[in-house]
């Protein structure tokens, strides 16, 4: 009687153990970066459950950005979290969490490409610049820019050997880097 009882018990104990395990095995997800935004793709989720997902670079062990998403009716996720530069993808890992902040499904190695451009925002000789910061940025990305010319002077212009800017006459403008 007392065999039964604690066999029933060990069959109780692994079936509680081995569940969760197949819960999270069965859902994946694939991860890529572009131009300051993660995609992340995934399948095998619950129909019509909402799961945190989260960008957290391991290096410096901080949350670099956080989303929701709900599975479809199939169980599949897709959702695009804005990050801004990430500068060394191998750095970053993204997570699915779900509702009870258990692991769902992760990806350790997002895909893409993160080249960056250097831009150096510097007032000439009588002026100062109100808005813009120097930096690396990812192709594409809008830079605002406000200089103001000190008294005695006057504004001439934005000059730069790529990129774009809206308007280079003008003190208060944005600047799109190069592609």
């Amino acid at each position: 009687m007392y065999k039964r009882i604690l066999s029933m018990i060990f069959l109780i104990i692994m079936c509680l153990t081995l569940l969760p395990l197949r819960a999270v095995a069965s859902a994946n997800i694939e991860a890529t970066y572009s131009d300051g935004v993660v995609e992340v793709v995934g399948s095998g989720f619950t129909s019509g459950t909402s799961y945190t997902v989260r960008i957290v670079d391991t290096v410096n062990s901080q949350l670099k950005a956080m989303g929701q998403v709900k599975a479809d009716g199939n169980g599949n996720i897709s959702v695009s979290i804005t990050t801004g530069v990430l500068e060394e993808l191998e750095n970053y890992v993204a997570y699915v969490n779900n509702p009870d902040g258990t692991l769902a499904a992760s990806d350790n190695s997002i895909e893409g490409s993160s080249i960056l451009y250097t831009a150096t925002i510097q007032a000439g000789t009588g002026g100062r610049i109100i808005t813009g910061t120097s930096g690396r940025y990812p192709s594409g990305t809008i830079i605002t820019l406000e200089a103001a010319a000190d008294s005695g002077y006057v504004f001439s212009r934005w000059t730069s050997t790529s990129g774009q800017f809206a308007n280079a006459n003008s003190a208060s403008t944005t600047f799109t880097m190069p592609a």
